[in-house]
């Protein structure tokens, strides 16, 4: 998987970093919708990633489906998850 170059959401920095990527800040929003509508208003910045890990599905609730990529909404794409199911998810936001 080649994302260097690339937008990653994250609540931290590292991933990003690691990944010789963008930062955004996992955003401060209570609904699946207003978090499409964030990527949406990123998305023309290039590839664009979302981590979901165990801080956002246990302190937010609202986003505990992330943690379970056959749940998850169709305008995520899971590219790769923990190897126990649930712990964390990384998606690419696909629009379509």
């Amino acid at each position: 998987m080649n994302i260097s170059g690339s937008t990653i959401v994250a609540r931290k920095p590292h991933i990003p970093f690691y990944a010789n990527s963008k930062v955004l800040r996992f955003p401060n929003v209570g609904t699946l919708e207003e978090l499409r509508n964030y990527l949406e208003s990123h998305s023309s910045q290039g590839k664009l990633f979302l981590y979901c890990g165990s801080s956002e599905k246990n302190l937010r609730p609202q986003f505990k489906i992330l943690a379970s990529p056959e749940k998850s909404p169709d305008w995520l794409k899971i590219e790769a998850q923990s190897t126990r199911p649930g712990l964390w998810a990384f998606y690419r936001y696909n629009p379509e």
